[in-house]
């Protein structure tokens, strides 16, 4: 993740975006957690349309998480933001969307998929 940094950090947003969307197709969970806020776009720097519903949805799997530590806490807060500015119908696409999300992608993880499954 120190490279997508560096991305970011050089403003390369279109690159920091796409590596952050890898790191999240893994199930890393800071890569999903970055992927997710990046879907807001709250800077309006990645070029894209903001998507609160994969954001919630994303986020609401990494709240979940049994033992997550500061970082569920943190997806616990950002839950309640996004979701002040949703309708109950993209709550529910939301919802939807992570369970979906759960049947095509590795299982969260705190360490990097060295091994692949």
């Amino acid at each position: 993740m120190y490279y997508v940094a560096q991305l970011y950090e050089h403003c390369d947003y279109q690159g920091y975006f796409d590596w952050n969307k890898k790191a999240a197709e893994t199930g890393y969970v800071h890569g999903v957690y970055g992927y997710a806020l990046n879907l807001l776009d709250k800077d309006n720097i990645f070029n894209i349309t903001p998507d609160p519903v994969k954001s919630y949805g994303l986020i609401s799997l990494i709240a979940a998480l049994d033992g997550g530590g500061s970082t569920q806490l943190n997806a616990q807060e950002e839950l309640v933001e996004i979701a002040e500015k949703m309708t109950p119908e993209q709550i529910k696409q939301a919802e939807a969307f992570a369970e979906e999300w759960q049947k095509i992608h590795t299982p969260l993880s705190y360490f990097f998929n060295k091994y692949g499954f």
